[in-house]
């Protein structure tokens, strides 16, 4: 870390993970690059959602957001032409956590129930998919 020791037991007693002070994200860098990734995601989140106050539904809402980056439904569709898709094949291709991992699982399959019974996809997942995939999706 470039910061002094000072300022990094500072950093920790405020959040061992991470925290956005001004708009600046700031993170351990001493955690696992998988931790590190969806921590500045969850921080991104908190800036892009305009959470100003801690709140449990906050700390939801971030989580849910970097999840949603780390893992975007519509990719892991992409990776599941087979149906066999599960949490370590989640983890090992999008290089994310086991909490992560599972938490995207869960999603997922209520992401495909929904997608598959009643709408298609959604313009975001649309735009997603196209951006990675050379073929278009329908919606």
């Amino acid at each position: 870390s470039s910061l002094s020791l000072e300022k990094q037991s500072a950093c920790i007693q405020f959040s061992e993970e991470g925290f956005t002070l001004n708009n600046s994200i700031y993170y351990n860098d001493y955690r696992i690059s998988t931790r590190i990734r969806f921590t500045v995601m969850h921080e991104i989140g908190h800036i892009m959602l305009n959470h100003l106050e801690d709140s449990d539904d906050a700390e939801l809402e971030a989580n849910f957001f970097a999840g949603y980056i780390l893992v975007p439904p519509v990719l892991v569709y992409a990776h599941d032409k087979t149906n066999d898709i599960d949490q370590d094949r989640i983890r090992n291709l999008f290089d994310v956590s086991n909490p992560v991992a599972e938490n995207s699982y869960n999603y997922y399959k209520k992401w495909i129930q929904r997608n598959s019974n009643l709408f298609g996809l959604s313009p975001v997942d649309t735009f997603i998919y196209n951006h990675f995939f050379s073929i278009p999706a329908t919606t």
